[in-house]
């Protein structure tokens, strides 16, 4: 329980710390993944089972997926709100580019009940990923 409380302080904070000098660097293990696209309408595919680390490095603005496939992610800006909702607990928003120019937006979200998800948002396709917070 405290390190998850660490972890939900350290993302409120995020935004501040992100282009400072002496940065940490906070890492996720991906257990699972879905996606939803234009063509399904608002209804999400079934989790399916990844083994994908994200790294979230404040001092270089970068988000990274590291797995099957790799995805980088330049962030420009950010926005964090602490208890957006009855059970969301800390939510910040990053404005990004993908390694390909495309322009996109990150949504890390921590739960009340200890789980944290990653959304990557893009005008006609989303993938949300579920994570377990690595020391």
């Amino acid at each position: 329980m405290r390190v998850k409380l660490l972890v939900a302080i350290s993302l409120a904070i995020l935004p501040t710390l992100l282009f400072a000098q002496e940065s940490p660097v906070f890492k996720f293990k991906a257990t699972a993944m879905a996606t939803l696209s234009a063509e399904t309408g608002n209804e999400w595919g079934e989790w399916v089972d990844v083994n994908e680390f994200v790294i979230m490095n404040s001092k270089t603005g970068r988000v990274v997926i590291t797995g099957t496939k790799d995805l980088y992610f330049d962030v420009i800006s950010t926005e964090s709100v602490s208890n957006p909702s009855e059970d969301i607990i800390v939510e910040t928003d990053f404005e990004c580019f993908d390694s390909f120019g495309n322009s996109c937006g990150i949504t890390v979200q921590m739960f009340k009940n200890d789980t944290s998800h990653l959304y990557i948002n893009y005008s006609d396709y989303r993938y949300v990923f579920h994570l377990e917070y690595l020391n």
